[in-house]
């Protein structure tokens, strides 16, 4: 059996003659001899594809496939680059999640395109742990999850995303971010993974209506508010923007910024620069640029300590 990585440098090398060649029978579109070379290429990388499949089996490599069903040549390039990263933010973070955030960046590889469908062949490198397999449970999981979302009917879903999700928000923004780029795209996505571990092949397809449900549903959920208490010290008064900072430390590693109500004016005066029990209001949103959730605090009230 070859290497993947003989296969996949093969086809690559075809990839470059089929380019050629359909520019070329674009500018001699009666010429048989050229186009038959083409069909010629094209029948052997079907070939090849099948024999990475058996090869990344094999040697123990997950093979992944991204679909975008309705497309045959051409596919916008932010429709291409927002699909595939969105998805393997999915993969990411559900690694960090099965290996309690010890990692979060599982290698994924692009192989090459393929037709019939506008599809992305990709795969991951050898997991050299003999048991506890990682990558199968990071992919697994994720695939699973998919399904569950795109199969839960809407009186189900929030059960199904208890189950699937629990108080993980980071994860939950991820599948929301996905959810949101297909939607966007207008274009139905398939994604087929064949384990080299199970030995098992899985597929999922994602309409763009179910995915707008979903990203709209999320999009509901996306922010919460707690109530939090503090003991720390007061500094950094401002009575101008109605803010102050909350050093949670004496060595004031950890502050919060926080703005407060003018009617607290006076009460947060007198506490400046000295230890007090804080009430504060927390807001939680996602912030989609920065891949990260950000906190808004307010300061409810102070009271001295001791």
């Amino acid at each position: 059996m070859r290497f993947p990585e003989i296969i996949t440098r093969e086809i690559q090398n075809l990839d470059k003659i089929i380019l050629s060649s359909i520019e070329l029978l674009n500018q001699f579109p009666t010429d048989d001899i050229l186009r038959l070379n083409v069909e010629q290429s094209e029948f052997r990388k079907s070939e090849l594809l099948i024999e990475l499949e058996k090869s990344l089996e094999y040697y123990g490599q997950h093979s992944l496939k991204y679909i975008f069903q309705d497309i045959q040549d051409k596919i916008k390039l932010e429709t291409l680059i927002d699909g595939l990263n969105s998805f393997k933010g999915l993969i990411d973070k559900t690694f960090e999640k099965v290996t309690n955030g010890k990692q979060n960046h599982l290698p994924v590889y692009f192989n090459t395109v393929f037709s019939g469908s506008y599809g992305i062949q990709l795969s991951t490198p050898f997991e050299e742990k003999i048991l506890d397999h990682d990558f199968e449970k990071a992919i697994g999981e994720t695939i699973e999850i998919v399904s569950d979302l795109i199969s839960s009917s809407e009186d189900k879903i929030k059960e199904t995303l208890q189950k699937d999700f629990g108080h993980n928000r980071t994860l939950l923004n991820k599948y929301s971010l996905f959810f949101k780029k297909i939607y966007q795209s207008n274009e139905p996505v398939r994604i087929e993974w064949k384990s080299p571990i199970s030995n098992s092949k899985k597929e999922i397809i994602i309409e763009p209506e179910k995915a707008k449900f979903l990203h709209s549903y999320f999009s509901q959920n996306d922010k919460t508010e707690e109530t939090i208490e503090l003991i720390g010290i007061l500094k950094g008064l401002s009575l101008l923007r109605f803010r102050v900072e909350f050093l949670k430390d004496v060595k004031g590693k950890e502050v919060i910024t926080a703005q407060f109500d003018e009617k607290l004016s006076e009460e947060v005066k007198d506490s400046l620069d000295k230890y007090v029990i804080a009430q504060f209001s927390v807001k939680i949103k996602y912030n989609e640029l920065k891949d990260q959730e950000e906190r808004k605090y307010e300061l409810i009230s102070i009271k001295p300590q001791g």
